[in-house]
């Protein structure tokens, strides 16, 4: 049978061995029935040639009749099952694989948020720490400053009076050298 016609009457639907036994059909008859019905006998040459005369294609040869064996519903459907059960396992296996990983990364999320969490705590204490040092390094920097005013008060003081002890010396100096 020509692939074309083969794949053709994949598609047709063919009556169930229930159905078949309920219009009064043996099992056994259609099987051997339905096998005879789709092989169908190879087709006699068009037209006898001399000796003579060669043919452009090869003579169709009688090949002998295969008969295939239809598998019953039953059958059919216990290889269903089987090949069902062994995809919906994969399936299984691939859904646990992904709710590992899933479970994998919702455990390195928590990981994550608390190094996040350790992380933000400890810049906090950094930011804390270098407010108290540089609020102690204002109050010193206004404590030299008070010291810096007192000590120009204090030279605002004595600059005239030393200016004026300078003045006074070297006016002794020069009259000790003369």
């Amino acid at each position: 049978m020509p692939l074309g016609k083969f794949l053709s009457r994949l598609g047709q639907r063919y009556p169930t061995d229930e159905e078949l036994e309920e219009q009064g059909v043996k099992s056994e008859r259609m099987h051997k029935s339905r096998a005879r019905q789709d092989i169908p006998d190879a087709p006699a040459p068009e037209r006898s040639y001399d000796n003579n005369e060669f043919p452009s294609t090869p003579p169709v040869q009688n090949y002998p009749q295969v008969i295939y064996q239809k598998q019953s519903t039953e059958e059919i459907q216990k290889l269903l099952e089987r090949t069902l059960d062994e995809k919906f396992k994969d399936i299984a296996r691939e859904i646990e694989s992904v709710k590992k990983i899933s479970s994998d990364i919702s455990k390195l999320g928590i990981q994550l948020d608390g190094k996040f969490e350790k992380l933000s705590s400890q810049l906090d204490s950094v930011k804390t720490e270098f407010e108290e040092k540089l609020s102690a390094h204002d109050s010193s920097m206004s404590g030299l400053n008070v010291e810096f005013r007192a000590l120009r008060k204090v030279f605002d003081n004595v600059m005239p009076v030393l200016t004026d002890n300078v003045k006074e010396l070297r006016d002794i100096v020069e009259k000790l050298k003369k």
